[in-house]
C-alpha cells in the first residue's frame, strides 16, 4: 500500500495480528465444526475488514493527494498568467504563446500526476510541473526584457535622430536669415547639412 505511512501499516500489522490471535483462540475453544467454521469466517472478516480499511485509506490519500497537486498546479497556472499578462514589453503574441506553453506544462503535470501511483510520485510530478511552468515564465520575462533593450536602443535612435533633424532645421533657419549671403552660398551650405 503507497498511500500510508509505515506508522499506519505497522498498526494494521499489529491489528491483524490480535484478529488472528483470536481467531485460533476461537477455533481452540470450538467444540463444534459448525462453531469451527464460523469462527475461522469471522476471524477472517475481521482480517478483511483491517485490510479494506487500510487499502481505503491508501486510496483516499492518494486520490486526495492527486486532487490537491493538481489544485497546486491551476494555481500555479494563474499565477504564471498573472506574471505574464504583467510584462509590458512583451508583445500580444509572445503572451500568448507563453500562456500556451504554460498550459502545456500543466497538461504534462497533471497527466504525470494521474499516472502516479505513490504519493512521492505524485509529489515528484507536481514538483517537475511547477519548475516547468516557472521556466516559462523565466523566459518570458527574459525576452521582456530583452524588449525592453531592443525597444529603448530603438527610442534612444529616434530621439537622436529628432534632436539632429531639428538642430538641422534650426541651423537651415539661421542660414536662410543670413543677409550677407547670395542663396547659391545659403543652398550649397545647407546642402552640406543635409
Amino acid at each position: 500500500l503507497q498511500g500510508v505511512d509505515q506508522s499506519v501499516k505497522d498498526q494494521a500489522k499489529a491489528e491483524i495480528q490480535k484478529a488472528l490471535e483470536a481467531g485460533n483462540i476461537a477455533i481452540d475453544n470450538s467444540t463444534t465444526i459448525p462453531e469451527v467454521n464460523k469462527a475461522l469466517n469471522d476471524a477472517q472478516n475481521a482480517i478483511d475488514n483491517i485490510y479494506n480499511g487500510i487499502d481505503k485509506t491508501s486510496k483516499d490519500n492518494i486520490n486526495n493527494a492527486k486532487d490537491k497537486a493538481k489544485q497546486d498546479i491551476d494555481n500555479k497556472v494563474d499565477s504564471a498568467n498573472k506574471e505574464i499578462d504583467n510584462l509590458q514589453n512583451l508583445t500580444q503574441a509572445q503572451k500568448d504563446k507563453a500562456k500556451e506553453d504554460i498550459k502545456n506544462a500543466a497538461d504534462k503535470a497533471k497527466e504525470n500526476i494521474d499516472n502516479a501511483n505513490t504519493l512521492e510520485n505524485i509529489n515528484k510530478a507536481e514538483g517537475t510541473g511547477e519548475q516547468s511552468i516557472t521556466d516559462v515564465v523565466n523566459q518570458a520575462k527574459d525576452q521582456d526584457t530583452k524588449n525592453k533593450a531592443e525597444k529603448d536602443l530603438q527610442d534612444a535612435k529616434n530621439n537622436a535622430k529628432n534632436t539632429l533633424k531639428a538642430k538641422a532645421e534650426t541651423a537651415n533657419n539661421a542660414i536662410d536669415a543670413l543677409q550677407g549671403v547670395d542663396q547659391s552660398v545659403k543652398d550649397q551650405a545647407k546642402a552640406e547639412i543635409q
